[in-house]
């Protein structure tokens, strides 16, 4: 089950790269924010700073609405030991 959800958490965060990559072009300072945002909140979470990455994952989907976020906050409430909260992100997402 730890293994299933390490692999889940890699292929989540490397899935959300390309969408947020991918607006650069048009890209508003909502979208930028969200973008650093996300990249902080990976950054954290391969560190093991899971409340870090928490409010980073919350606040990159506060601005961009992205559902993949959703999977990255439940993986950090998870770690964190908050399961009933992970269950409703998951179930979201």
């Amino acid at each position: 089950m730890v293994r299933c959800l390490a692999l889940l958490s890699v292929v989540s965060l490397t899935a959300l790269t390309a969408p947020l990559v991918a607006q650069e072009a048009g890209a508003t300072s909502t979208d930028s924010e969200a973008r650093v945002r996300f990249e902080a909140g990976r950054m954290a979470f391969a560190a093991d700073r899971y409340e870090d990455a928490l409010a980073d994952f919350e606040r990159a989907y506060e601005l961009s609405h992205r559902g993949v976020l959703l999977f990255n906050i439940a993986q950090s409430l998870a770690r964190l030991g908050r399961n009933r909260e992970a269950v409703e992100r998951y179930t979201a997402f």
